[in-house]
């Protein structure tokens, strides 16, 4: 491979792990924003008799006033869009489709699938693109956020509702609920990061299709000169061409079908590298699990909690909630503390399937041996194995925030206690203190033992990550180069 053709391949491999990693923030980010649903009733200093009880037009309308923010998606002008969410969804569903198919199909039928394909690809990429812009930059407007939730609040009460200097106040207290509770701080981070990642993304596809749109250009130029060769000329040159295309046909279908001994010694390194600390890595994370699920710690026994905590966890029935346990596996599904992921959904998609993987790839691995180890099998064997590295690096990263105690211990609190009830009984300032001093309780307990394990998982994972980007690129690009 030439100088030119190896960083020609690397800016594609890179403009392919932008994307992955668009399409990862644009995920988290839309997830957190279609997943918040909460009645105004339950926010924080909403009293009963708020917006005359909450009676319009002689209905009782208590149950119905839902708000959500899946709204904040493509609100142009701060209109409610009702199918903004689907937009977005459909959006990186048809990204990485146009990205990945032109990528997945050469794998299979590289000479009827070539640069046109990736070229078309690339084009509708770039259009995705800045309309996920669009769509990841309405959250950060604070005016467009407030809009959006008053024109839910409007659509429940009517604008002619708040007539009354009380009726104003009420309205202002619970806009001020809104601002904070559906966290309009939490937005900021993922989105301007896959905002970040969009830009990089966009310049990067880009500077593909330029190069590669030169490149057909400097080749047609050549072909112009060529054709004007004498006859005989071209005659011996076309003898010659068409002996040097059955030789590259005839190598092309070699190289297809069976790998070189130097190529699949090769591979076989670096599977072998990978497996093994894939499998540490496995071990690592399957002990964490256990040891931090298998435990059972009550709420009266978190250092830092009083008996008196949380109205002495007595609920909105008057049940006695002193024996609650804090469920620890919490903390390792954070995905939920951004969102209303299921948290069953989050351990099964993150703690089990680097145990398959190692399982299967012992296998694989026995089979190379044999000689029966190809370039496609080491191929998608790392792309499922990259997709799992970067689920397992999200979830440790955010195990090490430090707020993920406090984050988690109002998940768990909430779950027993409705939250606008201990609110109007204990009190705003003394609930967030009391919440406070049980996470730095769960911080002490658990910090000290777990954060080791935590960034030991993120080292071995960013290095598996590495060497396996490292890998595809030395011996799995080779069909783009064939191709092109």
């Amino acid at each position: 491979m030439s100088k030119k053709l190896k960083w020609k391949s690397i800016r594609i491999l890179i403009a392919y792990f932008l994307v992955t990693a668009l399409l990862a923030l644009t995920f988290i980010s839309t997830s957190i924003i279609t997943t918040k649903n909460i009645n105004i009733k339950y926010l924080p200093g909403i009293e009963d008799d708020f917006f005359n009880g909450f009676i319009v037009n002689g209905l009782d309308i208590s149950d119905k006033t839902i708000l959500t923010s899946k709204y904040l998606l493509f609100p142009f002008g701060g209109k409610i869009f009702a199918s903004g969410h689907n937009a977005m969804w459909s959006l990186i569903t048809i990204l990485g489709i146009v990205i990945y198919l032109p990528l997945v199909a050469c794998r299979f039928s590289p000479r009827t699938l070539g640069r046109k394909m990736f070229s078309i690809g690339g084009l509708i990429a770039l259009i995705i693109i800045i309309f996920l812009l669009v769509g990841l930059s309405f959250p950060l407007d604070i005016s467009i956020f407030k809009k959006v939730f008053d024109e839910q609040i409007y659509g429940y009460f009517g604008r002619d509702f708040f007539n009354t200097p009380e009726l104003e106040n009420q309205l202002a207290i619970l806009r001020e609920s809104i601002f904070q509770n559906f966290g309009y701080s939490k937005y900021i981070g993922v989105n301007i990061a896959a905002i970040i990642i969009s830009i990089l993304s966009f310049i990067s596809i880009l500077v593909c299709l330029l190069e590669d749109y030169l490149d057909i250009k400097k080749s047609k130029n050549v072909n112009i000169l060529n054709l004007q060769l004498d006859n005989s000329d071209n005659k011996n040159q076309q003898l010659l061409q068409n002996s040097n295309n059955q030789q590259l046909d005839l190598s092309f279908k070699i190289n297809k079908a069976h790998l070189s001994e130097s190529q699949i010694n090769s591979l076989r390194k670096y599977f072998l590298i990978i497996f093994i600390l894939t499998t540490i890595l496995s071990v690592l994370i399957f002990s964490f699990y256990i040891s931090i699920t298998i435990e059972t710690l009550h709420f009266v026994k978190i250092p830092n909690v009083n008996s008196d905590y949380f109205n002495g966890f007595i609920n909105e029935n008057g049940e006695n909630y002193n024996d609650i346990r804090f469920e620890q596996w919490l903390l390792i599904t954070s995905y939920g503390g951004l969102s209303n992921l299921n948290e069953e959904l989050m351990i099964s998609i993150t703690y089990f399937p680097i145990s398959a993987w190692v399982l299967i790839a012992a296998f694989e691995f026995g089979k190379s041996q044999k000689m029966k180890f190809t370039g496609q099998t080491f191929f998608w064997y790392s792309i499922i194995l990259l997709i799992i590295m970067v689920n397992i690096i999200i979830q440790f990263s955010f195990f090490l925030n430090p707020k993920i105690y406090e984050i988690q211990f109002r998940k768990n609190l909430f779950f027993y206690f409705e939250q606008n009830y201990l609110i109007k009984t204990v009190g705003q300032d003394t609930l967030d203190f009391q919440i406070r001093q049980s996470a730095l309780g769960l911080k002490s307990l658990y910090a000290g033992k777990y954060n080791p394990v935590a960034i030991t998982a993120l080292v071995l994972s960013s290095l598996i990550v590495i060497l396996t980007f490292y890998s595809l690129c030395k011996s799995n690009l080779s069909f783009i180069r064939k191709n092109n």
